[in-house]
């Protein structure tokens, strides 16, 4: 049975409530009611066995014990019966109670529905050391707050733990501390709105066996020397989305040491990427800047990614692609078909490098040189007609590159006057309706037959039509005559470019926004980290 005085003068066991804290804390504990808070209307039980320290207040005790927490206002937590006997063998504690309604809550303590005890032990070295994860190698040793900086610094040192695993990177022997380095510092995320900078003496080891000297490596520092593995996550997820100069200044950093930290990423990433289930590429070049500098993109159009990026549009960035495929596990034999344009330097590259691939041109090509052959026949006619022909054609070029159901009503009245002058690029329009028709066809044999077909009618229906209007339209019917073998593929493999035109548009929305690139290799390596896939940092 507890024990237990009051002031009243109240005999043992009279009052029920108090038998909660013999249920609570199963040993003898002396408990007065204090007369002092008794002046000001509240009852106030104060625990005196142990005594090792009191707190006022509501509800907050201090003990030794990991993991407890106390909140104002009663929020309480329930302890289960393990828990129960090691906080019965850990507490160490005085604690004043300072209730309105005592035996509400001395229910609470009956059915063990406790406080959950604040440790103030813990101290803002060991909570950073928990949300860095150190583990027991390093341990944070000071953290400090400057404010005319608004910097806050975390110190951190090694343990003796760190050496008991350490070995030598060379030959894996037992390594010892050597020396410790100058004073390093890496940028961390922000606590709360304030610059965060870890700095750290990092140790030397050396190998008892070789005598090697190495530099530990610790756990927080990412590929760039000056920025930890978070940091580097939240700035790469900034950098996708919008420009690099954009990022550092919401990051406050400089734009030169952000690219810095892009390239080792995308560089390490790239490195390690598997391009051994490779077998479909597509190719098409992407234009730099203003003029005729071009790159050269290759993808995969199966899995969606970027593979490779090099200057230039002739046959050599071929050359350049497989011997990348190859070192990222890939064969150039492997390759089945690679969709692409009507440009004769990539095909002479597929013929010369990769012979089991199959050229198909892609059809968004095919009925781009239709839309530029009918807009050249337009452009004659207007330079040839009289009036009648430059009021119907005049402001009609957007007019031919739609499709008949994507028309508005005013363009579907305007199309029907058009229709009934006979105008040659009327014509030239209906030829081009009928070559896109044609890749509706079921099979290969359908569609090479009905090519043949509309081949000749260019070709008979040009000869009626003067001062040579439809020669884009003839040259149109050569071209698909010429490369009837690709144009085919297309009915057997299905591919198409689509992938690559999506992203040609995308991306040259990019540089627009981040008006422009500085060289060549700032933007292979922005290509890379949007397009290719790869395995880099997740914040």
């Amino acid at each position: 049975m507890m024990n237990y005085k009051n002031i009243n003068g109240k005999k043992k066991g009279q009052d029920d409530r108090m038998d909660g804290m013999r249920c609570f804390l199963g040993r003898r504990l002396v408990c007065k009611r204090n007369p002092v808070a008794r002046t000001a209307g509240r009852s106030q039980f104060v625990l005196t066995h142990p005594v090792r320290k009191v707190l006022s207040g509501e509800a907050v005790a201090s003990s030794g014990l990991d993991g407890f927490s106390a909140h104002r206002g009663g929020g309480l937590a329930p302890i289960r019966g393990s828990e129960r006997n090691s906080l019965i063998s850990k507490i160490d504690l005085v604690q004043v109670v300072d209730f309105h309604d005592v035996s509400r809550y001395f229910s609470v303590l009956r059915c063990f529905q406790w406080n959950r005890l604040v440790v103030c032990g813990m101290t803002p070295e060991k909570l950073f050391h928990e949300l860095l994860g150190l583990g027991l190698n390093w341990e944070v040793v000071e953290s400090r707050f400057e404010r005319e900086s608004g910097t806050v610094f975390l110190e951190i040192r090694e343990t003796p733990k760190l050496w008991e695993a350490a070995r030598c990177p060379q030959d894996g022997g037992v390594a010892f501390c050597y020396d410790h380095t100058e004073v390093l510092s890496w940028r961390h995320l922000n606590i709360f709105q304030h610059r965060c900078e870890i700095t750290c003496r990092l140790p030397r080891g050396k190998c008892r066996q070789c005598g090697h000297v190495f530099r530990v490596r610790p756990p927080w520092e990412g590929l760039s020397t000056h920025f930890t593995k978070e940091f580097e996550a939240f700035a790469l997820l900034l950098m996708r989305e919008m420009p690099v100069s954009k990022a550092a200044e919401i990051i406050g950093e400089t734009d030169t040491r952000l690219w810095r930290m892009l390239f080792r990423q995308v560089d390490a990433a790239y490195a390690q990427a598997d391009f051994s289930n490779v077998c479909c590429v597509g190719v098409d070049e992407m234009q730099m800047r203003k003029g005729h500098d071009y790159l050269s993109v290759f993808a995969d159009l199966v899995a969606k990614r970027v593979l490779f990026a090099v200057e230039g549009k002739d046959q050599a960035t071929w050359v350049h692609f497989v011997q990348a495929l190859e070192k990222h596990n890939g064969h150039r034999h492997a390759i089945t078909q690679a969709s692409m344009d009507m440009s004769q330097a990539y095909q002479n590259g597929v013929a010369e490098n990769c012979r089991n691939a199959q050229v198909v041109f892609d059809k968004f090509h095919v009925l781009k040189n239709a839309n530029e052959a009918v807009d050249k026949v337009r452009r004659a006619e207007l330079r040839v007609g009289g009036w009648s022909v430059l009021q119907a054609l005049r402001q009609s070029q957007w007019l031919w590159r739609k499709n008949p159901e994507n028309l508005t009503e005013k363009e579907q009245a305007r199309m029907a006057q058009i229709k009934d002058k006979n105008l040659v690029t009327a014509k030239a329009y209906q030829m081009r309706l009928v070559l896109q028709d044609i890749y509706r066809s079921s099979h290969a044999g359908m569609a090479q037959n009905r090519l043949r077909v509309w081949c000749r009618w260019v070709r008979w229906v040009a000869r009626f039509y003067k001062h040579n209007l439809m020669a884009s339209m003839v040259k149109l019917a050569k071209m698909v005559q010429n490369h009837m073998k690709g144009i085919l593929a297309h009915w057997k493999w299905g591919v198409t470019n689509a992938f690559m035109e999506g992203l040609n548009s995308v991306f040259s929305a990019t540089k627009r926004k981040a008006r422009g690139y500085r060289s060549p290799v700032h933007l292979i390596t922005m290509l890379y980290f949007v397009a290719g896939k790869l395995r880099l940092p997740q914040f």
